[in-house]
Parts: structure tokens; C-alpha cells; sequence
């Protein structure tokens, strides 16, 4: 879903090279040696019937789709983060306590080389995909489990993970998965979280009084903004809440952007007003940000137009040198592209109906979209992009429900809308929901993604 500067480094070397370009994906190819002479003709073949241009552009069969998971297996449902070292990938399940028949917080880790769970019990991966949601979750011991984050300390790594309803979560330590402590306070309705480039701070989206998005049993917050945690003392050391007082307010998405030398500035996304705050430290004051920026959607020229009024800036990524955002808009139904440090709109892409979450690929040539869709279920729809000519382009999408890989499932799938997203060298996890009903995971190689036939 998100990622820091210590899994780029793994995903950027663990990646396959597609070499995926805007022009000329598939088809002919230009050369400079002399032409052959022609051969005989052969027998005209039956002209092939025209292609509808109105038809969504779909994947024939399902190659780069290596797995899929139901919700009877893991209903995972919400995060998907790599561990930094790839070989192991965590997933969060959450439901609210007024759920029936009961409310989830589960957490699931699989193995990258097999794609399968990892049992709690043995610490191996179950034998084969023989098994079911209760053999391979783990429990978190709280409601609506959802947001996750590495840091690194000088003793390792740490995962953080929060519970949205119960405002609580534990700190896990990746090597054994065993949970090493608690935090009893992230703030009200916490939902996202990404950590400063140091890890000195763990920065946490605060849900507002009248969430846009999650079940309200377990949205609803009382401060909308973002809670500030020292990652040493665990502890809330400020809030961040430049509308307070409005009751449409809403924050979700958050990202920080590492500029190295020049520090860091943090993308918090107020779903709610369609603002996008942009706050950078205060220099030589301790656990103080100022807002550098604000960005309101609908003073921004350049989106795809919408029916409605609201945008919905949902989930937030970057590429692999945070020169480029890319924000995801539920309502909207389309992702925006910024440039970082301009902060400025340089493109806006028609992703489709609740575009839930864009993330790039390890390689920045493109970036993977997790579309919840309509009534006609959701899609993986995928960007071609070529930084150096700040160009992105729609390419190919996968419709999970017309795969082989869910035939075989006998019918266990009537939904599969894709939610979030995060890549493990040449494979990308996406859950399914946005509820546990709904849960599943679909395993993709985004390397083979629109790779071109001849390529």
C-alpha cells in the first residue's frame, strides 16, 4: 500500500525490468537492417471481427495473475505491506464490533517464495492451499484492524499496527512475528500511517465526526487530522488539525515524501474537503510541523470531470525518487498525478469508478490501481509510465472475475473488488473487499503486467 526507503531498496533490486514503453507496447518494431526479399503469398486468412471501442481493455485469460485467495481462506481486507527484506508479506483484516456475527481484528503473514500463509502455531507455511481463514489468522485483540508501517531501529525492524474502532495496536517484531508491545492511544478513529524518513516520528490519519469512507460504527473520530507518535516513547506528542471544526472534515491518505538533505514534507489528504495538506518540520523546534502547502481539488484545473461534487482523495503514493504523488479518488473515479516539488496537477487519469488506491512498481514504469468499481464488480487497471517525458498512459486492465484463477474457486466469489496493494520484487498483493464478506487476495506478477508480446 505504501512504502519507505528501506523497502525501495529491496524492491528496486528484486524487480524485473519490463522495459514497458508508452509507444509501440505491441506491435512492429522499427529497424535499420536492409528488408528481406518478399516471399510467396500466402492463402488471405479470415478477417477477424472488429473489437468494440467502447469495451474496457482487458487482459486475455489471466498470466500475470499467479494467485488468488477467497475470503474463506484470508479475508484480508484492508493493508498489504512487505517486509523489507521481501520474504515475507503481512496483510490486516478488520470489521467493526457491530458486526454480525462479530467484529474482526486479525493480522495474516504469507511467505513471498510460495505465495502461502505462514501457520501461527509451526512459524512455517501451510502445506498447500488446503486451509481456511481461522488456521492462518492471527489476532490482534481489537476491532477493525487496519493500518501498518515499518521503521527500523538498532535492533532491527518494528511493524506497527492500529486498530481503527479501538483507537489501540502493537508493535510486532518481524523476525519471530511475535508481539513485543502494545500502544494503548493512537488517537481517535486512527486509519493510516507512514513514518518520517528517520523514523523518529509515526505520522496517523485521523478519521472526522462524519467519515466519508469505513463502516461509522468504527470511522467515526472526534479530531480529524493527524496524530503525531515519537516512535521511542510510543506516545501522541501532538495533533495536527488544521480543520478541526469543520464536521465534513475527514482525513485518510498520508504519505512522506524524503527529499534527503532537504528533509521531508508530509501529504495528508482530507478526504472530507478534497484539501490535500502538505507540512514540513519546523527547524529547531522539537515535534512542531507547519503547513507549507494546501492543494484544494476543486481550485485545481485539470481533472477528469465528475457528476457529482466531490472528489474524494482517498490513498496517496510515490515513486521510487519522490519526484512524483499519485493520489487515488474514490468518488472522483480517477488518479491524479503531482509533481512533487512544484506541487502541481501534471496529469489526471480516468482509473475508473472508486479508484481506491495507485501505487507505483518498483520500477517506476508503471503504476498499479486497485479500482473497487461499481455494480459490475472492480478491476486492476494499469498506468504506463515514462518519467523522463512526465507521460502516463492507461494500459491494460484485469477483471479478477473472468480469471481462471477464480473459476476454480466453485463459485466463492460473487464480488472482487480490489482495495490496496503493496509489491514484493516481482509480485504485487491485492486485497479484496472493502468489507470481510468480501475479503480475499489476489496475487499478481507485475512484472509480466502489459509486457508486449516481442518485446
Amino acid at each position: 500500500m505504501t512504502r519507505q526507503s528501506t523497502r525501495r531498496t529491496f524492491l528496486a533490486s528484486g524487480a524485473v525490468v519490463t522495459s514497458i514503453a508508452l509507444a509501440g507496447c505491441v506491435g512492429d518494431t522499427e529497424t535499420d537492417e536492409e528488408p528481406e526479399e518478399p516471399e510467396e503469398p500466402e492463402e488471405p486468412e479470415e478477417p477477424e471481427e472488429p473489437e468494440d471501442e467502447d469495451e474496457e481493455p482487458t487482459v486475455e485469460g489471466d498470466s500475470p495473475v499467479e494467485v488468488v485467495y477467497s475470503q474463506q481462506q484470508l479475508r484480508s481486507n484492508c493493508g498489504t505491506m512487505a517486509h523489507p527484506d521481501g520474504e515475507k508479506f503481512y496483510l490486516t483484516a478488520g470489521a467493526p464490533s457491530n458486526r454480525d456475527p462479530e467484529g474482526v481484528g486479525e493480522w495474516y503473514v504469507l511467505d513471498t517464495d510460495s505465495h502461502l500463509p505462514i501457520d501461527p502455531e509451526t512459524g512455517e507455511p501451510v502445506a498447500d492451499d488446503d486451509f481456511e481463514t481461522e488456521d492462518v489468522a492471527r489476532d490482534l485483540e481489537g476491532y477493525d484492524t487496519h493500518g501498518f508501517w515499518f521503521i527500523e531501529t538498532d535492533d532491527g525492524h518494528e511493524l506497527w499496527v492500529l486498530n481503527r474502532e479501538t483507537d489501540d495496536g502493537v508493535v510486532i517484531d518481524p523476525e519471530t512475528d511475535e508481539v513485543i508491545d502494545e500502544i494503548d492511544d493512537y488517537g481517535s478513529a486512527p486509519d493510516i500511517m507512514w513514518s518520517d524518513p528517520d523514523d523518529e516520528y509515526m505520522f496517523v490519519t485521523l478519521r472526522g465526526p462524519e467519515p466519508v469512507s469505513g463502516d461509522p460504527h468504527a470511522a467515526e473520530g472526534e479530531t480529524p487530522g493527524v496524530s503525531v507518535l515519537d516512535t521511542e516513547t510510543r506516545e501522541i506528542v501532538t495533533t495536527l488539525a488544521p480543520d478541526e471544526d469543520n464536521e465534513e472534515s475527514d482525513f485518510h491518505g498520508i504519505g512522506v515524501a524524503d527529499h534527503g538533505e532537504d528533509g521531508y514534507e508530509i501529504w495528508a489528504l482530507d478526504q472530507g474537503t478534497d484539501i490535500i495538506y502538505i507540512y514540513e518540520p519546523v527547524e529547531d523546534e522539537d515535534d512542531a510541523f507547519e503547513i507549507v502547502e494546501e492543494i484544494d481539488l476543486h481550485e485545481t484545473e485539470g481533472l477528469v470531470e465528475i457528476d457529482g461534487d466531490d472528489y474524494v482523495p482517498h490513498m496517496i503514493d510515490f515513486d521510487s525518487e519522490y519526484a512524483y504523488a499519485a493520489i487515488a479518488c474514490t468518488a472522483g473515479g480517477q488518479t491524479l498525478i503531482f509533481d512533487v516539488e512544484a506541487r502541481e496537477l501534471v496529469e489526471a487519469l480516468d482509473t475508473g469508478p472508486s479508484s481506491h488506491f495507485a501505487g507505483f512498481t518498483p520500477d517506476d514504469q508503471q503504476l498499479i490501481v486497485d479500482v473497487i468499481g461499481d455494480d459490475d464488480g472492480g478491476f486492476i487497471q494499469q498506468v504506463l509510465v515514462d518519467l523522463d517525458q512526465e507521460e502516463f498512459e492507461l494500459g491494460e486492465s484485469i477483471d479478477i472475475l473472468e480469471t481462471t484463477a477464480v473459476a476454480e474457486h466453485d463459485n466463492d466469489f460473487e464480488l472482487a473488488n480490489p482495495i490496496c496493494h503493496d509489491h514484493a520484487g516481482d509480485y504485487s498483493y491485492h486485497t479484496l473487499g472493502p468489507g470481510v464478506d468480501d475479503a480475499g487476495l489476489v496475487v499478481l506478477n507485475w512484472a509480466e503486467f502489459g509486457a508486449a508480446d516481442d518485446a
